[in-house]
């Protein structure tokens, strides 16, 4: 039953907010103040936390020659795979090149950002204030430690761990352990 509605985007009982175009498994769990944006899936048995935004516009801009910056827009939306778990004050942003996704059984902390166009690989663990930027990849069982960056167009391969407040600027292979500013192999 829906509560109220405005504009493309319904009151959800439970007190979340869903985009009519948005597709939600009915045995996830999503918590009050979340958002739920355009052209996102969420597979069966997610969690979502409490004021997370699912498919909030990706961040991009043209600059034109006057110095003006004109947004680019973001409509490939968001896919979240069975088992994922979102915590609160995430959020994860729709993408523009392609569908940023989270693999199945992928754990993401709270407070953690997750740029337009990234894929995370499968039973991954992003943790706390980590940020993942425009268009990289984690490969699946990867932790990424509480404070990490993952800078734009990098890779960072399966069953690696990167170290906590690491700025990862370079790819990483698989079943590395690398730390630091910038992230080196341990």
């Amino acid at each position: 039953m829906i509560h109220a509605s405005f504009g493309d985007v319904r009151l959800m009982p439970g007190g979340w907010h869903m985009h009519t175009t948005a597709r939600i498994d009915r045995t996830c769990s999503v918590l009050p103040g979340a958002y739920i944006g355009p052209n996102v899936t969420i597979r069966e048995h997610c969690t979502i936390g409490a004021n997370t935004v699912i498919g909030a516009p990706g961040f991009g801009y043209d600059t034109t020659l006057t110095g003006e910056h004109e947004y680019r827009p973001h409509n490939e939306g968001v896919l979240l795979e069975a088992h994922v778990s979102i915590g609160s004050n995430t959020c994860v942003d729709q993408g523009r090149h392609r569908t940023t996704t989270i693999g199945e059984g992928t754990k993401v902390d709270n407070l953690v950002h997750i740029a337009h166009n990234a894929v995370i690989g499968r039973h991954c663990l992003i943790i706390a204030h980590s940020m993942i930027a425009g268009s990289a990849e984690v490969g699946d069982y990867t932790r990424i430690a509480p404070g990490a960056l993952v800078r734009d167009w990098r890779s960072v391969g399966e069953h690696c761990l990167v170290g906590m407040g690491s700025v990862v600027v370079k790819d990483v292979e698989d079943g590395s352990t690398v730390a630091g500013n910038p992230a080196r192999p341990l």
